[in-house]
């Protein structure tokens, strides 16, 4: 497919990330959106990712950008599960969703919780899994993923057969 000069709004030369972003400027104020162009002085923004409506900022004028997914999602395994945790976005979160994907199934929510750590119980020994965590806001709306992190859980220690003794056995 051809697209033509006209239809194109900008390209793109660096990866971005896509997610939202809190905007913290030198005067304290902070403002939200999605960063879709940045050159040696500005940033340019969209309050909504697919509407063509931009506001830019100066550089000098931005004290950071902190971005709205959660982060250092670490997991230690038990036998039957997993122990997570993981920091918060620079605004606090109204709920963390937490996807797992084993190696028969695809991701699924797993967890909800407002803490930033939890523990997925019930799962099976000596089983890879694949886990990330997303943020959700105020408003509902769902964060990029955090880094996805690929925890195998421990093998159960076997249980001790009971009813049976040892004894000597007989001469052949």
């Amino acid at each position: 497919q051809t697209v033509g000069r006209d239809k194109i709004m900008r390209i793109l030369y660096t990866e971005l990330y896509m997610g939202k972003v809190f905007i913290r400027m030198n005067d304290g104020t902070v403002k939200n959106g999605y960063l879709v162009d940045e050159d040696q002085t500005t940033y340019t923004f969209r309050k909504e990712l697919y509407k063509v409506e931009e506001f830019t900022v100066l550089r000098e004028k931005v004290l950071f950008l902190a971005r709205t997914n959660p982060t250092d999602l670490t997991g230690t395994p038990g036998a039957d599960e997993i122990s997570l945790k993981w920091s918060p976005p620079f605004q606090p979160a109204k709920t963390y969703r937490v996807y797992l994907k084993s190696q028969e199934k695809d991701f699924i929510v797993a967890h909800e919780t407002d803490d930033t750590d939890c523990v997925l119980e019930g799962l099976k020994s000596k089983r890879k899994y694949s886990i990330k965590v997303t943020a959700v806001d105020n408003e509902g709306i769902e964060s990029l993923p955090s880094n996805q992190i690929e925890v195998t859980t421990k093998n159960f220690t076997p249980l001790r057969p009971a009813g049976l003794s040892l004894g000597k056995l007989p001469d052949y």
